[in-house]
């Protein structure tokens, strides 16, 4: 496949990603593992998310099953607030849903935004930042915090829709 930059990837990289992906992805509940099928259900959520968007962005098709089971895991998961923090799933899931768009982006859109937005920091020096609160924040501070709930929150100014 050539893409726009020129930079030209054989369609065997993408078989062999989808084959991956399909090898750590359960085919009944559709909750994908980080090594294995296996996995705990937090990483499953997550690396569903990252699953849904490279096949999104390797050409799946809007019905495949794959991308419509893991909406519908994502859609039972959706960003709060009051539940376990994880802005690297927000932010995986935002894009996955954004180009699943429908009933599964208007849900997942209203409570990332909701969670989001409610909680980034107004006034003092801290102001326009979000605070470390998941797991991964400990080691990324609040640059990664920040940066990456903005590319959340700038989905769809960034990304052009797949499915139309």
């Amino acid at each position: 496949m050539l893409f726009r930059s020129g930079l030209e990837v054989p369609d065997s990289s993408f078989t062999g990603a989808k084959n991956f992906l399909d090898s750590v992805t359960d085919n009944t509940y559709y909750l994908t593992g980080y090594t294995e099928k296996g996995n705990s259900v937090r990483i499953k959520e997550c690396m569903t998310a990252v699953a849904m968007t490279a096949r999104v962005f390797m050409g799946a098709e809007r019905n495949d099953p794959y991308l419509i089971g893991g909406a519908g895991n994502l859609k039972g998961n959706l960003p709060d607030w009051g539940k376990e923090v994880d802005y690297y799933y927000w932010y995986y899931g935002t894009l996955a849903m954004f180009q699943m768009g429908g009933d599964s982006w208007t849900a997942w859109n209203d409570k990332m935004k909701s969670a989001l937005v409610d909680h980034q920091e107004r006034g003092g020096c801290l102001d326009g930042s979000w605070p470390c609160k998941d797991e991964w924040s400990k080691s990324g501070s609040r640059i990664y915090t920040t940066s990456l709930n903005v590319l959340s929150l700038e989905i769809y100014y960034r990304y052009a829709k797949v499915f139309k």
